[in-house]
């Protein structure tokens, strides 16, 4: 169950943009949503009409995504305490997981709907759509592999 738990919020952190986090370092939100506008707008094939266009409707979606994710994180952090006799409240938690995927669809569908409304032709849209998609996929390729291998959470009672 544990694992399960993990691969969910590596999953959400990867959702959101983020690339492998540097030794010594941290991230920022911005820096995760410059790095994927630059390879959204490389890999969409976007003129400089186009992401001068594009750029403010991905960095609003992309902000609220943040706001999603941030959500999820403090109540799983709230709900998944660690310790002798403790359970986590795999309730809350369960339901924070789902909670964050339909809002991140709806989220994804005001995306489309907002590129659609500045009047982008659907190829384009579709360029962008899959970018995005190219994105994720990427960075799950570069998740090293076994991680949290090993570890297991406590059964709910």
């Amino acid at each position: 169950m544990r694992t399960n738990i993990l691969y969910i919020i590596a999953f959400l952190l990867l959702s959101s943009g983020l690339s492998a986090q540097r030794k010594g370092t941290s991230f920022s939100p911005e820096e995760a949503i410059n790095q994927k506008w630059t390879f959204i707008k490389e890999k969409a094939n976007l003129n400089p009409e186009e992401a001068q266009i594009v750029e403010p409707v991905f960095r609003e979606t992309e902000a609220e995504l943040w706001k999603l994710i941030n959500k999820s994180r403090e109540t799983f952090r709230k709900n998944y305490q660690r310790g002798e006799g403790v359970t986590p409240n795999f309730e809350l938690i369960n339901e924070s997981m789902v909670n964050f995927e339909v809002d991140n669809a709806l989220n994804q569908k005001q995306y489309y709907l907002r590129l659609k409304s500045i009047k982008l032709p659907e190829s384009t849209i579709n360029r962008i759509l899959n970018a995005e998609k190219d994105y994720k996929r990427d960075l799950m390729q570069r998740m090293p592999p076994g991680r949290n291998k090993g570890q297991k959470m406590p059964e709910s009672k």
